[in-house]
């Protein structure tokens, strides 16, 4: 490859790693994780019940990421947001760096190898956030190099598995993908070596590997209950994926999508190439990559784990099958750089939406305008039972407790509340229902633009059809008052059980987000009082510049 071309192709490749490992910080069961390194760093105990919700306060739960919890926690207090951000891009470029190796072991070219890196970072970047699953990667990565390099005859430690497992155990549940990946090429090889007394020697390796990496999962504290857990995820996986987009399918309608798909199918046609040309494709990593295509396309938070094998698998036969010559050709340079190019321009393009390289916490995600309302009155809300969406309990309940308990976050011991919630708001008298029946005193939802037609009633009877925004009909407004609004979220208290005076001093009656159509029908017919609606928008200009 000419010298200009290769500085184009690491110049591409190196932005698209920089653009993934950099985009900053926006995922919001971390806070989550922060409220349980709290309570550890308190107790110098892991909890094993809630504390943090009145859904679930007492209820076990088994944490069994508690030691990325006690990471989190101490690069928080000792760098905030900016500590955590440079963390993740630390973890991200291990990962990237196990992934070279493997390129290497693959018998990719390294002039090929940037271009592999640009790939697996585009894909990469759904799955980039500071997540516990971020050491999931890097020992799934680590764990794959292992057994490829024991197949290809290479001297590997086997009692690594144990140290290496029980880490894994303490820090993330993907260590299941990983036993997955031993006992796959446990059986594989097996069945290959079984005319064989030599090979089958050579086959054990791999189930005493398999052996010490299961015994390493148990050195947790919760030992067994952790697969109850896993088992307990598998169950619930159908019936959440409507309602967690990360546990959904693949989709070609979703940008974020795309690059998965990519590495899906050109893995799957490069290995379909080898197989034709070379006849000799080996069957334990195919078979790997088999499964976990497939669970990948069915959930794609497990995406990352496929890309972790699909990108040096697919690079190494193409490299191998004469499609990638160690000395390219100008079209495959031309090909390899573009590739490259394409991979940059989708990671900016996408980290554009969301800060990059301008902050290190996006928090467009987090009701941070109203955890501050909440926090400003706390002496008069405090005690006041609160319903808050799913993704939100993190963030409220790592900033408010313990002033306020959450109704949920994203911890699987609220699942069921998830699929509840999610139900009755199909319709207003089931979200209705809904409310009474969990006792909410205040309700945090989304001011989501959406709409429903409905009859503004007139004081003379008479009526007009107007587009009304949805909390109208699901939040009734002589059972609920609007007492705090921002472009992220609306905040109703419940008349019947809030303080009067409270809801006196705080109530939007009229100056209510999206209602505009119906707000002009009421000033036009002189049915509300221009002067009150004015002072409500003043003090509500007021209120959200208040820190």
């Amino acid at each position: 490859m000419s010298r200009a071309a290769q500085r184009c192709l690491w110049a591409a490749s190196a932005a698209a790693f920089a653009g993934c490992a950099l985009l900053p910080i926006s995922n919001p069961d971390l806070f989550w994780h922060l409220s349980a390194s709290r309570r550890i760093f308190a107790l110098h105990a892991i909890p094993t019940v809630d504390w943090l919700s009145f859904t679930r306060v007492g209820d076990p739960w088994t944490d069994f990421e508690w030691l990325s919890q006690v990471v989190y926690g101490t690069l928080y207090d000792a760098g905030g947001f900016p500590q955590l951000w440079a963390f993740k891009a630390v973890l991200l470029a291990g990962a990237a760096l196990i992934l070279w190796k493997t390129l290497e072991l693959e018998d990719v070219p390294a002039d090929h190898r940037p271009a592999a890196v640009a790939l697996w970072s585009a894909a990469f970047l759904t799955r980039s956030d500071i997540r516990p699953d971020l050491f999931s990667v890097l020992a799934f990565g680590a764990v794959f190099w292992a057994l490829e390099a024991r197949r290809q005859g290479r001297r590997v430690r086997t009692y690594a598995a144990l140290p290496l497992f029980a880490l894994w155990a303490n820090l993330h549940a993907g260590f299941a993908y990983g036993l997955m990946l031993v006992g796959i090429y446990a059986a594989v090889e097996t069945a290959r070596a079984a005319a064989s007394m030599k090979a089958l020697k050579a086959a054990a390796w791999y189930w005493y590997a398999l052996v010490l990496a299961a015994a390493g999962t148990l050195l947790q504290p919760f030992g067994w209950k952790t697969y109850k857990v896993l088992w307990m995820h598998g169950r619930d996986v159908g019936s959440l994926a409507p309602y967690i987009s990360e546990w959904g399918a693949l989709s070609f309608d979703n940008p974020w999508h795309w690059p998965a798909w990519v590495v899906l199918l050109g893995s799957f046609a490069a290995g379909a190439l080898y197989a034709r040309r070379r006849k000799d494709i080996a069957l334990a990593p195919t078979a790997a990559l088999l499964l976990c295509g497939a669970t990948s396309f069915q959930h794609v938070r497990l995406g990352s784990y496929f890309a972790t094998l699909a990108v040096p698998l697919a690079f190494g036969w193409l490299s191998r099958s004469g499609v990638l010559p160690a000395t390219p050709r100008v079209r495959v340079r031309v090909a390899l750089a573009s590739l490259s190019a394409a991979c940059a321009a989708y990671v900016f393009w996408w980290g554009s939406h969301f800060g990059l390289f301008q902050t290190a916490y996006d928090d467009r995600f987090a009701p941070t305008g109203a955890a501050a309302f909440l926090e400003r009155n706390k002496d008069e809300a405090r005690g006041l039972s609160l319903y808050n969406p799913w993704g939100w309990g993190g963030y409220l309940g790592w900033r408010l407790y313990p002033d306020y308990f959450v109704f949920q976050d994203g911890r699987y011991i609220f699942h069921s509340l998830l699929i509840e919630a999610a139900k009755a708001t199909g319709d207003p008298a089931a979200w209705q229902a809904f409310l009474e029946g969990r006792s909410v005193d205040l309700a945090l939802m989304e001011n989501a633009p959406a709409y429903v037609e409905g009859t503004r009633t007139h004081a003379d009877g008479t009526g007009v059809r107007l587009r009304r925004p949805y909390y109208v009909s699901f939040m009734p407004k002589d059972r609920w008052a609007l007492i705090y609004w921002d472009e992220k979220a609306l905040l109703f208290a419940r008349r019947a059980t809030v303080d009067d005076e409270w809801i006196h001093a705080h109530e939007y009656a009229l100056a209510r987000p999206r209602d505009d159509q119906a707000r002009a029908d009421a000033l036009a017919r002189n049915e509300i009082d221009p002067a009150r609606l004015a002072a409500e928008l003043r003090r509500h200009e007021t209120e959200l510049r208040t820190p």
